[in-house]
């Protein structure tokens, strides 16, 4: 809470036709409005002359520490840390430090209370309890001046030379220490509680939770990082601008980024809303990443006689810090407007610059007084008073300046007081006792407020913290352009007044969030990007994942509803059809061996039976499938069953049971005299179907007498030729067997390819039909006559 003004006013009587009340031009708070100053003049009629009564106001000034609590400033001392208040003009407490003779310090101001004093010498840094002034945890050595971070509740010391980022702990207690090789010493907020730490090869890493993500890499070298408006910004060598919270790192519309590797960005103690860039060459570049409106600043001294440092933003206004000069330049970032230079006083080679509480300090910490720039421009020198280390008194105390805006002009003259006349007699004037004074009446007390940052945070509870700082939370806005990504939606990104702006309580602040954003185009797993939106979005997007009929890799986006590029607001929806995982298909059944009409009822419906009668086989089975027995096959495909059209029989070889005489015969175990039966195989029968080119195995009997007969009668051969090649013998009626006709003088495999044999012994001829020879003194008199199935 700001402070707290009481306005006092004793009475007086003056005959005068008007009354006005004019400011002090060196006062730093605005009047209550109840007491700010209105012309005009009283006419008064008649030829009275009235007694006019008026106030003549005065100042005075009380305030408790918790109400002086956002004024206060945390400013280096010689050797010590002071808490000074700005209003009362002293300083409330202050805490010796670890620095000898000239070892400058600076400080930083932290979440819960708890402030950071790095020593620019030593490299050791301390944090201090604001409460008690007393250090918190033990120092913290570094091999070399340290880079203190504030971000959100945390806090960071990065050491360069050691490549070591060291988190802190509330209590002051180093908690983490994350190793960046080659770390550059420059790193920014990451708008939340982690940091972005530059390094010397040009790549950035991020840094929370006492975890390091693997370095970040943009197309081309990163030089400087910058925070605008709550957001870490990549400045690349080539003068590129990169958001480097967006995932992708998101580049900026082309803003006036001064290309090169020394760019100084605004400094991380007072960075405000615009990204500001100061050049090598002195030339100030500036960027309204709200408005996208840019400006490029030309006039500030540089060269010789001149050593500018990072600048801090306050409102609309820039300071340029000069540390050759002692001096603040400050333009005013909206018009490029040169405002008035601010004398920093002191004689040191360098003097701390900061944004505190609304107002900001340019403190040399070897002098005994600072100066100090409002919200409205005033500037004003303050005395801190003698203290051990402080060796310069360069100037006296001084009336504030007066602010940075254009001059003003004399209030026009008032008119004087002429009576009017009347038609009414003129009457005497009366003799009355003096009447008494009416009451004074005491001005309302007026407290003002620093405005709270609320940019970053979403809607509802940034209204709920404007309102807790006695504040007025108009109905939060939308943005007129897309947030960046989903985790926007809701956030606040524009304040008015900017945060730390001193305002009367009851004032209204207004605030715009982004509504909505482009959507993106989705790849990638669709449950992961669901989530991704429903989580980054708190909700405020609903995405829902439905299965598409498309193939592609499962469980991946197929398509998108919006399309990429369409507007999604708070409350919309957001559909992801990913390809399906395909169901397995049915596995095929086991028919061989069955009918064909039997295995295409086996068959599942949803299979297409095609019946291929191209086998040859001992029966009309099915003798194998296609696709095999327990393959997966798609609902809908054919599946082949082979079989052979032709019933084979068993073709047998009967002997003579006194003689070697044989007869061939199906199915039969014996016939008449013949009785030992040999199977030969699978044959078709005469008169049944057989396959195409099938060979006709003949009989020849003879029957004559022994003699003629060689040896016996009757005597059997086959062959499967038409006449009879031996005398004696004639053909027989009918048919014997039907053989498969061999292929080039052989058989498939599974089937057996039959000979006619003879034997001769003491005159006796005698045949058989065999694979191969029965005996050794079997002959083949005739290969090859026919095959048969195994």
């Amino acid at each position: 809470m700001g402070s707290t003004s009481q306005w006092t006013s004793a009475p007086s009587f003056v005959l005068c036709p008007t009354f006005e009340t004019k400011p002090n031009p060196g006062d730093t708070m605005p009047l209550p409005r109840a007491l700010r100053p209105r012309r005009g003049g009283l006419v008064l009629t008649g030829l009275l002359v009235v007694t006019v009564f008026a106030a003549s106001l005065g100042a005075g000034f009380t305030a408790t520490r918790t109400e002086l609590g956002a004024a206060i400033a945390f400013l280096i001392h010689g050797r010590s840390v002071t808490q000074f208040n700005p209003e009362s003009q002293r300083i409330e407490s202050e805490a010796r430090t670890t620095a000898t003779d000239d070892q400058a310090q600076e400080v930083t101001e932290l979440a819960d209370g708890k402030i950071m004093v790095a020593n620019r010498e030593t490299g050791v840094v301390q944090v201090y309890d604001t409460g008690s002034m007393t250090p918190q945890g033990p120092s913290i050595d570094n091999a070399d001046t340290a880079l203190v971070l504030a971000s959100g509740s945390a806090a960071y010391v990065l050491d360069p030379a050691d490549d070591i980022v060291r988190a802190l702990d509330a209590e002051g207690r180093v908690t983490s220490e994350v190793k960046v090789p080659g770390a550059s010493g420059k790193a920014v907020p990451d708008g939340g509680d982690g940091i972005w730490v530059l390094a010397d090869d040009g790549r950035v890493t991020h840094i929370a939770a006492g975890k390091a993500d693997q370095p970040t890499s943009l197309r081309d070298h990163v030089t400087a990082l910058a925070f605008a408006d709550g957001r870490p910004v990549a400045i690349t060598k080539a003068g590129n601008a990169f958001d480097i919270a967006a995932n992708p790192p998101h580049e900026l519309p082309q803003p006036p980024v001064p290309a090169g590797e020394k760019v100084l960005p605004a400094s991380t103690k007072g960075s405000g809303r615009y990204l500001v860039l100061l050049g090598q060459d002195g030339k100030l570049a500036s960027y309204d990443p709200r408005t996208g409106a840019e400006r490029e600043i030309t006039d500030l001294p540089s060269g010789s006689g001149h050593d500018l440092g990072a600048p801090v933003v306050l409102g609309d206004r820039v300071f340029v810090p000069d540390y050759a000069a002692h001096k603040l330049y400050v333009r005013d970032l909206t018009t490029g407007t040169r405002l008035p230079d601010v004398t920093v006083p002191g004689e040191h080679k360098w003097f701390d610059l900061s944004v505190q509480n609304g107002r900001v300090w340019a403190n040399d910490p070897f002098d005994r007084r600072s100066v100090q720039i409002g919200a409205d421009g005033m500037s004003k020198v303050v005395d801190l008073g003698d203290g051990e280390g402080v060796k310069t008194d360069t100037t006296e105390p001084t009336k504030p300046d007066k602010p940075a805006t254009q001059e003003q002009k004399p209030d026009p003259p008032v008119p004087p007081v002429v009576p009017v006349p009347t038609s009414e007699p003129t009457t005497p004037p009366t003799t009355s006792t003096p009447t008494t004074p009416p009451p004074t009446t005491q001005p309302p007390t007026t407290q003002q407020v620093a405005v709270p940052p609320v940019i970053n945070r979403r809607s509802g509870p940034g209204c709920d913290t404007i309102r807790s700082a006695s504040l007025v939370c108009a109905s939060p806005q939308p943005m007129p352009t897309p947030g960046a990504n989903w985790g926007d939606l809701d956030v606040i990104a524009d304040q008015n007044p900017p945060a730390q702006t001193l305002v009367d309580t009851g004032s209204t602040v207004t605030v715009r969030f982004w509504e909505y954003l482009k959507m993106p185009p989705l790849r990638g797993d669709a449950a992961t990007a669901c989530s991704n939106i429903t989580t980054q979005s708190s909700g405020q997007v609903r995405c829902d994942a439905v299965p598409g009929s498309g193939t592609g890799t499962p469980g991946t986006v197929e398509s998108q509803d919006p399309p990429a590029g369409s507007d999604v607001h708070i409350g919309g929806r957001v559909v992801l059809t990913y390809y399906p995982t395909p169901t397995p298909p049915p596995t095929v059944p086991n028919v061989v061996g069955m009918s064909p009409a039997a295995a295409c009822d086996t068959l599942p419906p949803t299979y297409v039976c095609k019946q291929v009668p191209d086998r040859i086989a001992r029966d009309t089975n099915v003798t194998d499938q296609n696709p095999p027995a327990g393959t997966p096959h798609p609902a809908g495909a054919e599946v082949e069953v082979h079989f052979s059209p032709y019933q084979a029989s068993q073709l047998v070889r009967l002997k003579h049971r006194t003689n070697d005489v044989y007869i061939l015969r199906f199915d039969v175990a014996s016939e008449g005299e013949y009785t030992v039966a040999e199977p030969l195989g699978y044959a078709y029968r005469p008169g049944a179907a057989a396959p195409p080119g099938s060979l006709q195995l003949k009989g020849f009997v003879c029957t004559a007498n022994p003699t003629t007969c060689g040896g016996y009668a009757p005597n059997h051969y086959y062959s499967n030729k038409d006449t009879a090649d031996v005398a004696g013998y004639v053909r027989s009626p009918n048919v014997a067997a039907v053989l498969i006709r061999p292929n080039g003088g052989s058989c498939v495999p599974g089937q057996r390819l039959l000979s006619r044999w003879r034997k001769t012994t003491n005159g006796q001829r005698l045949y058989t039909v065999a694979e191969g020879a029965p005996s050794p003194d079997w002959t083949n008199v005739e290969s090859g006559i026919g095959c048969v199935l195994a």
